[in-house]
């Protein structure tokens, strides 16, 4: 009996902690993808090739508003936003910080496609 309980909390306190980072950022993919038919792999085409329509916005604004990056108003969460650079770009990271860290723009579509546009072309540069 005591197995069985120990066993359950276990399970409880591995199911109750909290996605990583690139975990948050998979599903992000994943849920996002739903609402725009857009995945990864196209989203970073169409910044590759600078052909950036109102569905690729709307794909990268529900990018980082799901992983909490930019609030719905456009807001950069700056400490959420060095964490994710931190953990996924960490040579880049002086770069993106600095040049990317106060996007701007008309509306938060905007501002955050401006981030995400700054970012990638610091990320593919050598």
């Amino acid at each position: 009996m005591i197995r069985i309980i120990v066993v359950l909390i276990v399970i409880g306190v591995v199911c109750s902690q909290p996605l990583s980072k690139t975990d948050q950022l998979a599903r992000a993919f994943k849920d996002c993808q739903k609402d725009t038919g857009l995945n990864e792999d196209t989203f970073k085409k169409v910044l590759l090739e600078n052909k950036i329509d109102e569905n690729a916005k709307k794909y990268n604004l529900c990018l980082l508003e799901t992983v909490e990056i930019m609030d719905k108003n456009g807001n950069l969460n700056k400490e959420i936003f060095f964490n994710y650079v931190k953990l996924l770009y960490p040579l880049k990271l002086g770069d993106i910080v600095e040049k990317c860290g106060a996007p701007e723009g008309p509306d938060p579509l905007q501002i955050g496609i401006n981030l995400s546009i700054c970012a990638f072309a610091i990320i593919i540069s050598k």
